[in-house]
């Protein structure tokens, strides 16, 4: 039987499309937009099915048909004019497929998760098994994916054959979308287009390369244990540390301008106010400001221990990552 993949448009998921197709697998992949789909081809059956996830009827129809279920759909953006979106799809989606599994005895369930379900780290280095000590949440995305990473909990804990990973900050060569930070990041800077770095550049994120997050699925749909989690992080690196290897790879400056943070809150809640009246997305948030205060570091070393989950130097995917940008910097500028 075939797998099903959602979020198959997403930066994460077409990676995952592509390498499960290269495995020779058979796909169904639930998409509302084909013309966003990726080419993927490989030597097993590959079938697309138009329709939105929160059609219940719909991901019945699909669901039954699979013995296994790679979900990595979600709403991974810092603001949307329709807010409900990131209930509707990061918890009521979530919800509805658990139901699903266990109604058609679904083999292997394996769950994006993501890393701000574990954290912020703020001066230690987290694992699976820590005990989140932040209370509240920075923004909606947050706030969502720790509801549903509570389900999914549950859920293993009454024995529904799930498998957890929590990706880090993931970088790597891809479009420039919502959920590709780091990709938006290197492409203003870049082009010259950032206009300063915010608050204390010590903080620390971990940044997990794209083809090491993608091997790290398919690791988990092979040998990760039901039931339990697994980080898929990188390198724990200083922003500073950061933008002076960019700066490196590069050949660019690094900018010098330092807002502090409550001169970029202020910014981002102007931006925020002005996107609900206008609905123009903003550029940065008040809300996004607040993560950047804390340190995300985290290790992997359960996944590299039980699915040989491995790392890619972080100035190998830079330089990688950079040369891919450039080269679609240059073909976009003519």
């Amino acid at each position: 039987m075939p797998i099903l993949l959602t979020g198959a448009t997403g930066y994460l998921g077409s990676n995952i499309a592509r390498r499960l197709a290269k495995e020779g697998r058979d796909l169904v992949l639930l998409v509302r937009d084909p013309q966003k789909l990726p080419r993927i081809s490989g030597t097993g059956k590959i079938e697309w099915i138009k329709g939105d996830l929160r059609d219940s009827a719909l991901l019945h129809s699909v669901v039954k048909r699979c013995d296994t279920l790679v979900h990595t759909a979600a709403v991974v953006k810092m603001w949307t004019k329709e807010h409900r979106e990131f209930y509707e799809i990061n918890v009521q989606v979530l919800r509805n497929l658990l139901t699903l599994a266990r109604e058609h005895g679904i083999r292997r369930f394996l769950y994006t998760s993501s890393f701000v379900v574990l954290g912020p780290s703020d001066g230690t280095v987290l694992i699976e098994q820590s005990v989140r000590k932040h209370q509240g949440f920075h923004n909606d995305y947050e706030r969502t994916k720790t509801h549903a990473h509570k389900m999914a909990m549950q859920a293993a804990s009454e024995g529904l054959p799930i498998v957890i990973l929590y990706p880090g900050v993931i970088y790597g060569p891809g479009p420039i979308t919502d959920a590709n930070l780091v990709g938006n990041i290197i492409t203003k800077f870049l082009e010259g287009k950032l206009p300063g770095l915010i608050g204390d550049l010590r903080r620390k994120w971990s940044f997990s390369f794209i083809d090491d997050v993608v091997e790290g699925h398919l690791q988990a749909l092979e040998r990760g244990k039901l039931g339990e989690g697994y980080i898929l992080a990188g390198e724990n690196l200083s922003l500073r540390d950061f933008l002076f290897q960019l700066s490196s790879l590069s050949g660019k400056p690094v900018p010098k301008r330092v807002i502090p943070y409550w001169v970029a809150w202020s910014m981002g809640r102007f931006e925020t106010l002005r996107a609900n009246l206008t609905g123009k997305p903003p550029q940065i948030t008040h809300e996004v400001v607040n993560i950047y205060k804390h340190d995300w570091a985290f290790s992997s070393q359960k996944a590299m221990r039980e699915l040989g989950y491995q790392i890619t130097p972080f100035v190998e995917g830079l330089r990688r990552t950079v040369e891919y940008y450039q080269s679609f910097l240059k073909s976009k500028n003519g």
